[in-house]
């Protein structure tokens, strides 16, 4: 059953990677109405992850899972979508775009010496050099991986109910 699980997250996940992608080309577009386009593919991917989930369960589990197995499924599908997805990130911001994070760097040190000089907040000397740590294409796209599991986790908390399916009394292996 382990390797069934990670074959179709495998499966499922490479087309999930793609929409989420996509997405990510909407979201740096810098055009508004695309951007918003951006939150029709959020909505496309909660519908896809229920609709994967119950494929799953139907083509691989029998028509019967566990909220558990469920759960653990749609880790693994946002997980395998993410390193599908950081792999473009990375060719975009590594060959296609590479002014996109310098400048998304400047504008967050903007941003936090405005917030600096309003609270008067004091800055740890080593920050800006941590930003720019952070905002090269290997550390910014290895971000995204987590960043993505986690949603998985968020998304596996709210739709693994919904197509948890447990074996009924009169569901009886033998016949089917």
């Amino acid at each position: 059953m382990q390797t069934n699980v990670l074959n179709a997250a495998m499966k499922y996940g490479l087309i999930m990677g793609i929409v989420f992608s996509v997405n990510f080309l909407l979201s740096v577009s810098g055009n508004a109405i695309i951007t918003l386009l951006g939150y029709l593919v959020v909505a496309f991917i909660c519908v896809l992850t229920y609709r994967f989930a119950v494929a799953y369960r139907d083509k691989e589990n029998g028509g019967f899972i566990s909220f558990g197995h469920a759960f653990f499924f749609i880790i693994l599908l946002f997980l395998f979508a993410a390193i599908i997805s950081s792999l473009f990130k990375f060719i975009y911001f590594r060959y296609l775009n590479v002014n996109y994070l310098p400048m998304l760097l400047e504008q967050s040190v903007s941003m936090i010496q405005q917030l600096q000089e309003q609270f008067h907040l004091s800055i740890p000397d080593d920050y800006y050099e941590t930003m720019d740590k952070m905002m090269n294409p290997t550390a910014y796209t290895l971000q995204y991986i987590w960043v993505n599991t986690f949603l998985g986790v968020i998304m596996g908390l709210i739709i693994a109910p919904f197509v948890k399916k447990d074996k009924g009394i009169f569901d009886n292996p033998e016949n089917k």
